[in-house]
Protein backbone atom coordinates (compact mmCIF):
# COMPACT_ATOMS: atom_id res chain seq x y z
CA UNK A 1 0.00 0.00 0.00
CA UNK A 2 2.82 2.42 0.84
CA UNK A 3 4.47 1.78 -2.55
CA UNK A 4 1.32 2.95 -4.33
CA UNK A 5 1.36 6.39 -2.77
CA UNK A 6 4.81 7.37 -4.18
CA UNK A 7 3.85 5.98 -7.62
CA UNK A 8 0.59 7.93 -7.57
CA UNK A 9 2.41 11.05 -6.39
CA UNK A 10 5.02 10.65 -9.13
CA UNK A 11 2.26 10.27 -11.74
CA UNK A 12 0.48 13.44 -10.50
CA UNK A 13 3.76 15.37 -10.60
CA UNK A 14 4.50 14.12 -14.13
CA UNK A 15 1.03 15.07 -15.39
CA UNK A 16 1.22 18.49 -13.74
CA UNK A 17 4.70 19.11 -15.17
CA UNK A 18 3.70 18.08 -18.69
CA UNK A 19 0.59 20.27 -18.56
CA UNK A 20 2.67 23.21 -17.37
CA UNK A 21 5.30 22.54 -20.01
CA UNK A 22 2.92 22.31 -22.96
CA UNK A 23 0.08 24.65 -21.99
CA UNK A 24 0.42 28.37 -21.43
CA UNK A 25 -2.12 31.16 -21.20
CA UNK A 26 -1.92 34.85 -21.98
CA UNK A 27 -4.66 37.37 -21.29
CA UNK A 28 -4.82 40.05 -23.96
CA UNK A 29 -7.65 42.62 -24.01
CA UNK A 30 -9.80 40.45 -21.73
CA UNK A 31 -9.34 37.50 -24.10
CA UNK A 32 -7.46 34.39 -22.97
CA UNK A 33 -5.12 32.93 -25.56
CA UNK A 34 -4.07 29.36 -24.84
CA UNK A 35 -0.90 27.76 -26.16
CA UNK A 36 -0.98 23.99 -26.41
CA UNK A 37 1.23 21.49 -28.18
CA UNK A 38 -0.93 21.95 -31.28
CA UNK A 39 -0.89 25.76 -31.53
CA UNK A 40 -2.97 28.60 -30.10
CA UNK A 41 -6.69 28.94 -29.40
CA UNK A 42 -9.14 31.38 -27.86
CA UNK A 43 -12.79 31.06 -26.91
CA UNK A 44 -15.50 33.59 -27.66
CA UNK A 45 -19.15 33.05 -26.79
CA UNK A 46 -18.56 29.36 -26.09
CA UNK A 47 -16.89 28.74 -29.46
CA UNK A 48 -13.19 27.94 -29.68
CA UNK A 49 -11.23 29.57 -32.49
CA UNK A 50 -7.79 28.79 -33.83
CA UNK A 51 -5.39 31.71 -33.37
CA UNK A 52 -2.81 32.29 -36.07
CA UNK A 53 0.40 32.16 -34.05
CA UNK A 54 2.43 33.94 -36.71
CA UNK A 55 0.25 37.04 -37.18
CA UNK A 56 -0.77 40.02 -35.05
CA UNK A 57 -3.10 42.97 -35.63
CA UNK A 58 -1.96 46.38 -34.37
CA UNK A 59 -3.60 49.79 -34.13
CA UNK A 60 -1.07 52.48 -33.32
CA UNK A 61 -1.64 55.43 -31.01
CA UNK A 62 -2.65 58.58 -32.91
CA UNK A 63 0.64 60.41 -32.39
CA UNK A 64 2.83 57.52 -33.62
CA UNK A 65 5.02 58.59 -36.55
CA UNK A 66 5.94 56.40 -39.53
CA UNK A 67 9.55 56.40 -38.31
CA UNK A 68 8.47 55.10 -34.88
CA UNK A 69 6.32 52.41 -36.52
CA UNK A 70 9.23 51.31 -38.73
CA UNK A 71 11.54 51.20 -35.73
CA UNK A 72 9.11 49.02 -33.76
CA UNK A 73 8.57 46.74 -36.77
CA UNK A 74 12.34 46.34 -37.17
CA UNK A 75 12.96 45.77 -33.46
CA UNK A 76 10.30 43.05 -33.19
CA UNK A 77 10.95 41.50 -36.62
CA UNK A 78 7.46 42.24 -37.98
CA UNK A 79 6.57 42.23 -41.68
CA UNK A 80 3.59 44.36 -42.73
CA UNK A 81 0.94 42.35 -44.58
CA UNK A 82 -1.77 44.98 -45.04
CA UNK A 83 -3.03 48.21 -43.56
CA UNK A 84 -6.78 48.85 -43.29
CA UNK A 85 -8.49 52.21 -43.63
CA UNK A 86 -9.64 51.72 -40.01
CA UNK A 87 -6.04 52.14 -38.84
CA UNK A 88 -5.39 48.45 -38.08
CA UNK A 89 -2.25 46.88 -39.52
CA UNK A 90 -1.73 43.14 -39.94
CA UNK A 91 1.80 41.84 -39.39
CA UNK A 92 3.56 38.52 -39.85
CA UNK A 93 6.04 37.57 -37.14
CA UNK A 94 9.63 36.78 -38.00
CA UNK A 95 10.76 33.18 -38.23
CA UNK A 96 11.35 31.73 -34.76
CA UNK A 97 9.67 34.63 -32.92
CA UNK A 98 7.97 33.91 -29.61
CA UNK A 99 4.29 34.74 -30.16
CA UNK A 100 3.48 35.58 -26.53
CA UNK A 101 6.61 37.73 -26.13
CA UNK A 102 5.73 39.76 -29.24
CA UNK A 103 2.15 40.25 -28.01
CA UNK A 104 3.38 41.41 -24.61
CA UNK A 105 5.95 43.77 -26.15
CA UNK A 106 3.32 45.35 -28.40
CA UNK A 107 0.78 45.62 -25.58
CA UNK A 108 3.28 47.39 -23.34
CA UNK A 109 4.51 49.78 -26.04
CA UNK A 110 3.31 53.39 -25.70
CA UNK A 111 3.24 53.52 -29.52
CA UNK A 112 0.45 50.94 -29.68
CA UNK A 113 -3.19 51.68 -28.85
CA UNK A 114 -4.48 48.13 -29.40
CA UNK A 115 -3.02 44.73 -30.24
CA UNK A 116 -5.16 41.77 -31.27
CA UNK A 117 -4.61 38.23 -32.49
CA UNK A 118 -5.65 36.99 -35.91
CA UNK A 119 -8.14 34.11 -35.73
CA UNK A 120 -9.61 31.60 -38.11
CA UNK A 121 -13.38 31.56 -37.99
CA UNK A 122 -16.48 30.51 -39.84
CA UNK A 123 -19.14 33.00 -40.85
CA UNK A 124 -22.51 31.33 -40.57
CA UNK A 125 -24.91 34.26 -40.95
CA UNK A 126 -25.48 36.75 -43.74
CA UNK A 127 -25.38 40.41 -42.74
CA UNK A 128 -28.68 42.13 -42.15
CA UNK A 129 -27.92 44.60 -44.93
CA UNK A 130 -30.28 45.03 -47.90
CA UNK A 131 -27.33 46.05 -50.09
CA UNK A 132 -25.33 42.88 -49.31
CA UNK A 133 -24.86 40.92 -52.56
Amino acid sequence: MNARIPRFLAMVIAITFSTTLFSQDLILNNRTIVKTGEGYTTTDGGTTFKVLGNEVVVKYANATSDLEKASLENTLGLTKLREASTGFTDYRLGEGSDFFSILQALESSPLVATVEVAMEGLYVLDPNDPLFP
